[in-house]
């Protein structure tokens, strides 16, 4: 019956588009019958992507609003860890399938389980250096479970199915739950997936974009293509530029590192499944044709409407870090994008908006609020990108430092600057650059305390530098930080308070974020007595492992931190970059109940 309805819906649906030439937008017939189908099969959005291509703004705006979502409820997914789903703890992975309810019954929805290794990159048999976090094969260690939202089901399953395990309640920011089951029970085999890459021709494709990049550089990109709305198959991209240049040893004997000869992200590998995609990176910087020892590996999830990239805050790189840092002389760092198709757009950055309520529009007419914009110091948490033809950007910035923050004066002296600039009325440059670094940081990490080379988690980093504390190990470091403390605030709760704020901007694994947060407010607050006595990290260290062990946590459990750095595409932000920020920030929230 399934199949008959398949068929005869497809025939409308065809019939629909014979009415329709190939310049026309799509049909209210076209799009009447697509809704019908998309509410009871994801992949239909596959299967007539070029037939929607032509679809407008407002077309676009009641598909989403059909299927009772909402910008970014439609494009969000939900990321399930194994330690938030221990019912499903050690269960092998090619024996579970999601499922949800559509018309009464349970039905296979995409979904996939990532796996990843012991540094917290995506792993992939073969290619990893490092062996699985936990047992391959098995939901257990850091592995994920990913399941869009909207696939979700909005009713709960009330027949019976003893292969069901759980039954998982995903709820977005404004309320809204869905339902979705975990079954014991091989998913069924599916060619069907939101995102494409394929690494040999250097494509990266999903629904709603299409990006082409060099296969030797992932950030070597030349073309960047909407797949649906008013500028379907138009190449945005101009330019994208990176050039570093910096005096080593000396600031008169310089050199320049630029994009894409000097500085490659070559892509190893990618895992591929129906949600999202990742790709394992090595980024390297080359000399004269030379690869250096600078190496850094990394990882980038791509989904159908976003990208999001882990930036790896590595405690055991600060020994090499130190030196490498000692080695540059008024270092200049400058990234700019270059984007065309932009007239009309409308763009803001966070701290701007947040003031002043109000976005500039591309059109190559100087304004005091574009002067302003290319003045800023820093974007704030976002910066957006509204194109009013279909498509929109929102860049989230996780960085641990806030403007006028803790972390912020510790970069007194270096200059940064935010750059917006139209070189005409249908282009955009945005881009960022920044020149020195303070002495302060170097002194930083020189007067830290080498860790062993065993210690390359951050809990035990902690253990570590605790026990450093109690040997007077950490006073030369206490002194350097206590200098900045002393210009920025003599204030306790003011210094706490901006601290947890820098700090709660990354992302932690091992530990739940918000455990983390807890322990370091109570220890610092009572640890910390200025402006009566200097910072003791020693001390402060001492009073964290004890306010954990009273709330029942082990620091050791700390593995790593990272920085998130998020590019959604929404169709569009509605006027209100704002809202849509703090819905992504809030996020999916998961919660499970066995099932029986």
């Amino acid at each position: 019956m399934r199949n008959i309805l398949a068929f005869y819906s497809t025939l409308i649906l065809l019939l629909c588009m014979l009415f329709n030439p190939a310049t026309a937008t799509v049909s209210d017939g076209f799009l009447d019958t697509f809704i019908d189908i998309y509410k009871n099969s994801p992949s239909a959005l596959q299967r007539y992507q070029p037939q929607l291509a032509r679809a407008t703004t407002p077309q676009i705006d009641r598909v989403i609003s059909s299927l009772n979502l909402d910008n970014y409820t439609y494009l969000a997914p939900a990321v399930i860890t194994a330690r938030e789903l221990p019912i499903a703890h050690q269960l092998p992975i090619n024996e579970l399938s999601l499922m949800a309810v559509r018309n009464g019954k349970l039905v296979d929805i995409p979904f996939q389980i990532d796996e990843f290794d012991t540094d917290g990159f995506i792993w992939i048999d073969g290619i990893n250096k490092e062996k699985a976090e936990g047992k391959p094969g098995y939901f257990d260690g850091f592995d994920e479970l990913v399941v869009m939202f909207r696939d979700a089901g909005e009713d709960t399953f009330t027949g019976t199915n003893n292969k069901i395990i759980t039954e998982i309640t995903l709820t977005a920011p404004n309320q809204q739950r869905r339902y979705v089951y975990l079954v014991r029970q091989p998913a069924p085999e599916s060619d069907f997936q939101y995102v494409y890459t394929d690494l040999d021709k250097g494509v990266l494709r999903s629904t709603v974009y299409e990006v082409g990049f060099n296969p030797k550089n992932l950030l070597d990109m030349h073309t960047m293509l909407p797949k649906m709305g008013p500028q379907t198959d138009l190449n945005l991209l101009e330019d994208i530029q990176i050039h570093l240049s910096t005096g080593l040893l000396s600031r008169n004997l310089r050199f320049n590192l630029q994009l894409p000869n000097n500085i490659r992200a070559l892509p190893l590998a990618v895992k591929e499944g129906p949600v999202r995609n990742t790709i394992f990176l090595r980024i390297r910087v080359w000399y004269l044709g030379i690869p250096t020892l600078l190496t850094q590996h990394m990882q980038v999830h791509i989904y159908e409407q976003g990208t999001a990239i882990p930036i790896p805050f590595n405690i055991s790189s600060i020994a090499s870090l130190r030196h490498f840092i000692g080695l540059l002389k008024e270092p200049k760092l400058e990234l700019h994008v270059k984007v065309n198709h932009l007239e009309g757009a409308t763009v803001a950055f966070e701290n701007l908006y947040s003031q002043q309520g109000q976005s500039a529009t591309v059109n190559g007419k100087p304004t005091s609020l574009k002067t302003a914009l290319n003045q800023q110091r820093m974007p704030g948490d976002w910066l957006s990108v509204d194109s009013n033809q279909g498509w929109s950007a929102l860049f989230t910035n996780g960085v641990p430092i806030h403007e006028g923050g803790l972390f912020d004066h510790y970069l007194a002296g270096t200059k940064i600057k935010m750059v917006y600039e139209e070189p005409n009325s249908n282009t955009l440059k945005l881009g960022f650059e920044g020149k020195n670094l303070p002495d302060i940081i170097f002194e930083l990490l020189k007067t830290a305390p080498k860790l062993p080379r065993k210690t390359t988690e951050l809990g035990a980093a902690l253990v570590f530098y605790e026990e450093a504390g109690k040997k007077g190990a950490l006073e030369k470091y206490d002194d350097v930080v206590n200098r900045v403390v002393d210009t920025f605030t003599q204030d306790k709760q003011t210094l706490i308070n901006s601290f947890l704020r820098d700090m709660g901007r990354m992302d932690y694994t091992g530990m739940d974020k918000e455990a983390l947060h807890n322990i370091l407010a109570a220890s610092l607050n009572n640890s910390i007595a200025i402006p009566q006595r200097p910072l003791d990290h020693g001390h402060i260290l001492t009073a964290m492992l004890e306010e954990a062990q009273r709330q029942g946590e082990d620091l050791e459990r700390l593995r790593f931190a990272t920085i998130p750095m998020n590019l959604w595409f929404p169709h569009k932000l509605d006027g209100a970059p704002d809202t849509f920020f703090a819905k992504q920030k809030e996020g999916i929230s998961v919660q499970w109940k066995a099932w029986q």
